[in-house]
Formats: structure tokens, sequence, C-alpha cells
């Protein structure tokens, strides 16, 4: 009887401590916070960072600039000189910012020619010229030299590509039209020494979803429909290994890849009404965000860093696998895109009123660039 007691006593104590134990650690011990959404509309914001400690103005001299690409100490551009009327942005520029100076690298001539991508590393520039007809071609520039070169030009007419350069090469999605007039796609890669193409991956699937080939830290990213389901494929640049990831709806795209994370729009079928934003990790398939959007289109990875502006501009950081909201991006960029370059940087034009973009005024004055540098941000 006396040892009944005893154990009584102890069991009670226990669970007097477990109780206890338990309600300190949920008044003030801190839990795991988890992902942080993306909003579906505009709500207040308190920023983690002064974003204006890591930003860079530049001032263009020019009527039009746009597809900045930070590489170094060197802004890379095309542009349209002051007193053009036509939004054509034959120019291709550079700004240093060391000299603070802003060169021309070269003039594309012969016609209404518009520069619409350019990316560069420590050794080649390359762009993307359309022309009226919707005829499309790639030209390389060894910064070198100087030297400039078309190295493709057999892309459908009126698709934009978005080339990314890894090294020695430059990778894209090429589209053609078959004999019997049905469209065609491919991941292409060209080999920038010798000028060869090759294709790495065929893909079953060509429309506005998947037209364009993002690149994150030396890896690709695109998706593709196999056997009615959708893919992710992640490419290697450097080793040339191919991973895929099933998504959870028939069609995905927009995709992009940073730091394990897979960024993609996912819909219900091919009408492309229903989608959804998912954010997950590429491992294990775990999602951090899976909501309703308006618009898929405005994501920007760079490094640890991932931008979103599709519903409103957001700045997030990846840590320990997780999203962490850093704050609200300052109204003064313009969010129609987010530009990128060489590591942990973003580019922004200047916030305009799209009413404005064909006044005297706006063309008359210089044009302003944003460089955001992630990489001090802790």
């Amino acid at each position: 009887m006396r040892f009944r007691k005893t154990l009584s006593v102890v069991l009670l104590l226990c669970l007097m401590l477990t109780f206890f134990t338990s309600c300190k650690k949920g008044e003030n011990s801190p839990t795991e916070s988890e992902t942080e959404s993306i909003p579906l509309e505009r709500q207040a914001v308190k920023n983690k960072v002064k974003f204006e400690k890591y930003i860079t103005e530049i001032n263009l001299p020019y009527a039009f600039v746009d597809w900045p690409y930070l590489c170094g100490d060197k802004l890379y551009f095309c542009a349209a000189e002051k007193g053009s009327f036509v939004r054509f942005k034959n120019i291709v520029g550079c700004y240093d910012l060391k000299t603070k100076e802003t060169a021309v690298l070269y003039e594309m001539t012969g016609g209404n020619l518009d520069i619409q991508r350019l990316c560069a590393n420590e050794k080649y520039l390359v762009w993307l010229s359309m022309a009226e007809s919707g005829e499309t071609a790639f030209y390389l520039m060894e910064l070198e030299s100087g030297g400039v070169k078309k190295i493709y030009d057999g892309n459908r007419p009126f698709y934009s590509v978005n080339p990314c350069l890894a090294g020695e090469s430059l990778y894209f999605i090429e589209h053609r039209e078959k004999e019997d007039g049905t469209l065609c796609a491919a991941v292409a890669k060209i080999d920038l020494a010798s000028g060869a193409k090759s294709e790495i991956a065929k893909l079953n699937y060509a429309g506005t979803i998947n037209g364009q080939l993002h690149e994150n830290e030396g890896y690709l990213i695109w998706t593709d429909v196999l056997k009615d389901s959708a893919f992710y494929f992640v490419y290697n640049t450097s080793t040339g290994g191919t991973v895929s990831y099933r998504a959870k709806h028939p069609y995905a795209g927009y995709a992009l890849f940073g730091k394990g994370l897979i960024v993609g729009a996912e819909y219900e079928d091919e009408k492309l009404e229903s989608k959804k934003i998912r954010i997950f990790h590429a491992a294990s398939g775990e999602d951090l965000v899976y909501e309703d959007t308006a618009d898929e289109r405005f994501f920007r990875f760079a490094g640890r860093f991932l931008a979103t502006v599709c519903n409103m501009p957001l700045l997030y950081k990846i840590e320990d696998g997780k999203l962490r909201l850093l704050g609200e991006l300052p109204s003064k960029f313009g969010f129609n895109r987010i530009y990128g370059g060489d590591g942990e940087v973003m580019v922004f034009l200047e916030a305009q009123d799209s009413d404005t973009d064909y006044s005297e005024e706006f063309l008359a004055r210089d044009k302003k660039v944003f460089i955001l540098d992630l990489s001090r941000i802790k």
C-alpha cells in the first residue's frame, strides 16, 4: 500500500513537471519558423534589410536602355540613342563601375534590328537581335579582341530566346518548324570556341511556358512533358549530368533552380488557366510554397536570393532550406523584369509610367539603372 502511494506521488510529480516544462517552452523557447509564404495581394511588410545600403545607381545617356547585365565591374546593356523615336535598341554598351565611363562596344546596322537579350562572362558577350521580319540571331563578342560574329540564326521567327552563358558554352531553347508545319524544340548548346552546335535534350512539349532556359550558379533548368506528366530537368553545366523531378500537375513551366530549391508554375491542363506557384525541395519534393497565383512569370534567383514581383516586389533569402523574407524592394525599381549578372546581384531599371514611354521628356533624359549587391547582405 505504501509502495502504491509513493508511486502515485512520483507519477503526479512527473505529470506536473511535464506540464510546466511544456508551458515554459511554448512561452519562452524559440520554435523553428516555417517558410514565409508569398502574399497573394499587397500587404504591409516590415523590412529586415535597409536596401539603400546595397544599391548603386547609374545614369546612362540614352533614350532607351534594356537588358542590363553585370559582370565584375562592367555593366553591359543594350540601348537606343537619344533623338531616336523608334524603340529599336541597336547599341551594345558598357558602363565601367571603376572609371564611371560609358562606352559603345558595338552598333547593329542594316535595318531596324532590336537587341532583346544579353548576357556576359569574363571572356564573352552574347546578345540576341530580332529584325522587323521576326528573324533572330545570336552574336558573339570576344571581349579581349572586340571581334564580333554571328553564331546562330536558325530559330523560328518571332521567338525570343534567352541565352545562358556558362564557361565556353552558350545554352538556349531552340524552336524550329518541321516540314509538316508543327513546332519542335530542343535544349541546344553552342561551343563558343569551335562554333559547333549540339542538342542536350529534345523537348516533347514546346509552348510559351517552357520556351526560356534559366541558369543559376552553373545549373540550367527547363520543363517538359513525358507520358502525360510534367517534369523539371536540372542540368549541371560542369559535369553534363541531368536530374529530373516530377511535377504535381500535367504541365509546368517558368522554372528556376537555386540552392536545392525549384520554383515553377504548374497547370491543371493545356489551357494553362488554373495555375499554382510551387517552390519545393528538389531532393525530397517537400513543398515550401504551393499557392494560386495571378502571374507566374516574375521570379529570379541570384545565388541564395529569390526575388518575386508576381504579387508584390519582395526579396527572400534561402537559409537552412527555408525562405526568409527580407522585405519589400524599393518602389523606385521598375518591376517589368528583374535582370541579373554573375554572382549574387540583381539589376533593375527605373520605375516609369508606361504612358510616358514615348514622351519628349522621357526620351531626352538619362536612364537610371540600379544594381542591388546581394552578396553584402548578411
